[in-house]
């Protein structure tokens, strides 16, 4: 990830982690995407981060998608 990504996303968490009211979030990550989790907690973040999950096992992904057999098809990549 460039300097200039890491800046952008900073500014992006810094904005959301002091807006009022707090936006409330659940998120979950697999594969790369938990390379970005240092990212994420900082100070301010328990105001906004409700649940952070990390569902790594097949059947994890599974259950909490509430999915038997799509990983990276269109209903993964847009569940919200």
């Amino acid at each position: 990830m460039t300097f200039h990504v890491k800046l952008l996303i900073d500014k992006l968490l810094n904005a959301l982690y002091t807006r009022e009211p707090h936006v409330k979030a659940v998120i979950s990550v697999t594969g790369g995407g938990t390379s970005a989790t240092d990212l994420l907690f900082r100070e301010g973040s328990s105001s906004t981060i409700l649940e952070f999950v990390v569902p790594y096992a097949r059947t994890s992904l599974q259950k909490f998608l509430k999915m038997s057999n799509h990983f990276a098809g269109i209903e993964t990549t847009n569940f919200c």
